[in-house]
């Protein structure tokens, strides 16, 4: 992902380091060939990308924007080119979006953000790399995005967390008293209710404890005796 960001980001600073010859006065006849033979060459490449690559002036604006970034907002390039953020996404999520470009213009600084893409479909999630464009004197003229998908792995998580979730609560609530020790020392890392209200121990008693360290306790007097030093 990040030599993919890479080659995208130098094909823009190439493309940007041509046309400010040309604004300066400084190009030739050969040299405007050029730049049109690689904004050709450069647009077809960052167009066929799977990636979304899209880029935006410091209002906000958005000054290109791939197939796959269209696909992925589910709007029409003309759609997108020319508008703002506020345009192709909610206010909310607009919001999130512009803090995050801000700073990048502000501090001139790369940032990458986690961001979700709402769908009526489901969402989508990707991981965006902002990049900024500056020029000699080191003024960020716009920003360069490159983003990667990881809806799936986003989903995965979260049918994760719910299997952690119905796991904990049957553990905590079973009519059985259990209760799970490490392999090495047999140390007690967690017990559930029951468990605790049959040995009538508490849980700063039993967690982080061997067995053996806890039949030293066996006798409630002990217990509170060695407890309090």
């Amino acid at each position: 992902m990040k030599d993919a960001a890479k080659t995208k980001r130098q094909l823009i600073n190439e493309l940007h380091e041509l046309r400010k010859s040309a604004v300066d006065g400084q190009s030739s006849v050969e040299q405007f060939r050029q730049l049109k033979a690689s904004e050709e060459r450069y647009r077809v490449l960052l167009d066929e990308s799977t990636d979304p690559v899209f880029s935006f002036s410091p209002d906000g604006r958005y000054l290109y924007a791939n197939r796959a970034f269209a696909q992925g907002v589910g709007k029409d390039i003309d759609q997108i080119i020319g508008r703002n953020i506020w345009d192709v996404f909610s206010r909310e999520e607009a919001e999130k979006r512009f803090a995050a470009l801000s700073h990048v213009f502000q501090s001139g600084e790369e940032k990458v953000i986690e961001i979700r893409v709402p769908r009526s479909d489901g969402d989508r999630f990707y991981i965006t790399t902002i990049t900024p464009i500056k020029d000699e004197q080191g003024k960020v003229l716009s920003a360069i995005c490159s983003s990667k998908e990881i809806t799936d792995r986003k989903r995965t998580e979260e049918a994760l967390r719910q299997s952690e979730g119905k796991y904990s609560a049957i553990f905590r609530l079973s009519p059985m008293n259990v209760s799970l020790s490490t392999l090495v020392d047999g140390r007690y890392v967690e017990a559930n209710d029951l468990w605790f209200q049959t040995a009538e121990y508490t849980r700063d008693e039993v967690i982080g404890h061997t067995s053996t360290e806890l039949n030293i306790w066996a006798n409630p007097e002990d217990r509170r005796r060695i407890a309090g030093g």
